[in-house]
């Protein structure tokens, strides 16, 4: 049976926008803690090695979210559900601090058993008469996917940022960003520090199109606040010693600071 890549890439977007209503509407996410104060929350999730995760970045037209739930997530959400996406997250854009992606309201983490669930998804016909008004309620929406090389715990805080990455790196240049890495750690020992939580490689995949992204590299970074990071791009050492290793070694880097939606 021949494929047809662009409606697979549409009927994906059912599960994004399903999950980020059923986030959005929600005010505790996975495992969310409250401490004795009642002020700080705290949201572990798992990413295990040999599943598929989708990072999706999405805006909606303004009153979009309640036409999809009054008309449009009571019949999809039920037929979603049978084919086993999971939504890990659901994270808020608070500021883009660079790249080419024009900034998405949120930027939701979901886990598949394999692309071939979402194929599935896709061959539902039950899907189809929905589409219209789904569409029309969308006006950005990107997509990437990943594996991780090991199982990795995240404890996602209410007290901290996520900035989520996505890097295109230059040919040949894989030394200039390795001394980058090293270069940069005295600077952001005094500025954070920065703390890697995560390393997403890229999945292979052969969908195509405008709306699928496909870096390089990709992760996720714990900030103490945006403003951190500026402090650390204007630090004299970083600006003068690190940023210049890091344009040599890459041509786009976008990153998305975010909170948890609790």
């Amino acid at each position: 049976m021949k494929i047809n890549i662009k409606k697979i890439l549409t009927q994906v977007s059912i599960l994004t926008l399903t999950f980020i209503v059923v986030a959005c509407s929600s005010t505790t996410g996975p495992t969310a803690k409250v401490n004795d104060e009642g002020e700080l929350k705290k949201a572990i999730i798992n990413l295990k090695k040999g599943k598929v995760y989708e990072l999706t970045y999405a805006s909606l037209k303004k009153g979009g979210m309640k036409v999809l739930k009054n008309k449009y997530f009571p019949k999809a959400m039920p037929i979603v559900g049978e084919y086993g996406g999971k939504m890990l997250g659901m994270f808020k854009v608070v500021a883009n601090t660079g790249g080419k992606m024009k900034t998405p309201q949120v930027i939701a983490l979901f886990e598949w058993e394999s692309i071939k669930q979402m194929k599935n998804l896709h061959n539902d016909s039950r899907m189809g008469p929905l589409g219209k008004i789904r569409d029309g309620q969308i006006i950005f929406f990107r997509q990437s996917y990943y594996s991780v090389k090991q199982d990795k715990e995240i404890t996602f805080r209410s007290d901290k940022t996520y900035e989520f990455f996505n890097a295109w790196l230059r040919p040949n240049e894989q030394d200039s960003l390795d001394k980058y890495f090293v270069v940069s750690l005295d600077a952001k020992k005094r500025h954070g520090p920065p703390i890697f939580r995560a390393s997403l490689s890229p999945f292979k995949t052969s969908l195509q199109g405008k709306h699928i992204l496909k870096p390089h590299m990709a992760g996720i970074v714990e900030w103490p606040d945006t403003q951190t990071y500026y402090d650390l791009i204007k630090d004299e050492e970083f600006a003068t010693k690190a940023q210049p290793l890091l344009d040599r070694a890459v041509y786009r880097l976008d990153m998305l600071h975010t909170k948890f939606v609790f």
